[in-house]
């Protein structure tokens, strides 16, 4: 019994010392550091590096190694990407892979395909061979490449005129882009730099993600020496992008005005001004004489008002085109809604010029005649007939209310009534 076990105890320190002796032969796990960050196209497919080393090739084996990919994004500080463990592949993320022959040789790189925006962010790699463990961060930033035309593949101009070149770039990510104008000179052979004759837009984003922006180029030629100038719109965005470039070539002619040219055209240049004088006019006429003119309201005259005296009072409208007015009197006590005392309207073109007249008080009348003045505006006369009673009209408010097409809103003017008592009248 005793032989026995002193074979098992034997046994066991002979296995502990081959173990020991294969981890120092094998060395400690780690991950090479290939790349700090991968540039990748929107689209495309792309690998993410994740290199190992320090294990014992001769006992490694896909069920003792485990692989676990987590991706960290400004909205999510940890998500798991991929998982291989014991032999087992799970992808989170769709069509990510690992390839099991690429991890018996160390490899544990993820592959991920048609990647997109959401794909951008910070992965982790963390490889696990007991008793070891290594992880290593790559950064990923997806980038999509822009396109670019300009309006004009050739722009024909004229010496001393001035026209503008749009240069338009669509589909790029992300947003920051750099735009320069070049211009190569045919004559001296020189490349010089247009920023001062340039105006670009702020970026638009698609419902894709990616931007687009415009580039303003303005050309104004002096001779016909810079006939056949190459002019570049350059395009400057990160890697793995680069830079892209569209061109436009300018045409120079000289003006050659013809002997039998001259006389159309200083027939054209006569009729062009007689036209111009003519709608001036015209538009001066119109703006005289027809345009809808609103009407001026005048404070309504105030006189001494005296217990059961009929009075009247005077209010002017004035300058108002069309002829058409609609005229309200309304009476106003204490906090009392204002009531309706009566209504006026201008009769119509065409119609008899008698006052539209509703009254609803005796106390109070209005009466309103409309006349033409200059230049086809028209005034109104508002004359209030009143017979004051000094228990119900002092410190009431009369309301005068003007309706016009040319407002907005109706106009109006108020009266506070004081009414004399006889008795204090002939006290004085």
């Amino acid at each position: 019994m005793s032989n026995t076990r002193t074979i098992d105890r034997s046994l066991s320190l002979m296995l502990g010392v081959i173990i020991l002796l294969r981890s120092a032969a094998a060395g400690k796990l780690e991950i090479r550091r290939m790349y700090s960050h991968v540039e990748a196209l929107l689209g495309h497919n792309t690998t993410i590096p994740c290199h190992f080393s320090g294990y014992n090739a001769s006992d490694f084996h896909l069920s003792i190694v485990s692989v676990r990919w987590t991706q960290r994004t400004l909205e999510n500080p940890e998500q798991r990407v991929y998982l291989f463990d014991g032999g087992k592949h799970t992808a989170d993320r769709p069509g990510s892979h690992i390839p099991d022959s690429k991890l018996l040789g160390g490899d544990a790189s993820l592959h991920i395909p048609n990647i997109q925006f959401m794909d951008e962010g910070e992965y982790t790699c963390n490889v696990i061979t007991p008793p070891d463990e290594a992880t290593s961060k790559v950064t990923v930033q997806v980038s999509a490449v822009p396109s670019c035309t300009v309006s004009d593949s050739t722009l024909q101009m004229h010496p001393n005129t001035e026209r503008s070149v749009t240069c338009h770039v669509n589909g790029f990510h992300p947003e920051t882009v750099k735009i320069q104008w070049v211009k190569n000179s045919k004559a001296s052979s020189k490349t010089s730099q247009l920023d001062d004759q340039t105006f670009t837009r702020i970026p638009v984003q698609n419902q894709d993600g990616t931007y687009n922006v415009t580039s303003v180029l303005y050309v104004k030629p002096v001779s016909t020496d810079e006939d056949g100038d190459i002019y570049s719109c350059v395009i400057h965005h990160r890697p793995p992008t680069g830079s892209l470039t569209c061109d436009f070539t300018l045409s120079v002619t000289a003006y050659i005005l013809t002997e039998e040219k001259k006389p159309m055209r200083v027939w054209t240049v006569s009729f062009t001004v007689v036209v111009l004088v003519g709608l001036v006019a015209v538009f001066c006429i119109y703006l005289l004489y027809y345009k809808n003119e609103p009407p001026k309201i005048s404070d309504i005259k105030k006189t001494q008002l005296i217990d059961k005296k009929n009075t009247s009072l005077v209010c002017l409208i004035t300058g108002f085109r069309p002829r058409n007015i609609s005229i309200s009197l309304y009476l106003k006590k204490g906090g009392t809604e204002k009531s309706l005392v009566g209504s006026w309207q201008s009769p119509g073109k065409g119609m008899e010029d008698t006052p539209l007249i509703t009254n609803h008080n005796n106390d109070l009348t209005l009466n309103c005649f409309l006349s033409s003045t200059h230049r086809g505006l028209f005034s109104c006369i508002c004359a209030i007939s009143i017979t004051p009673n000094l228990n119900e009209h002092n410190g009431a408010r009369l309301i005068l209310e003007v309706e016009h097409e040319a407002l907005t809103d109706p106009i109006f003017e108020e009266l506070l009534l004081e009414v004399t008592g006889r008795n204090a009248l002939s006290y004085y």
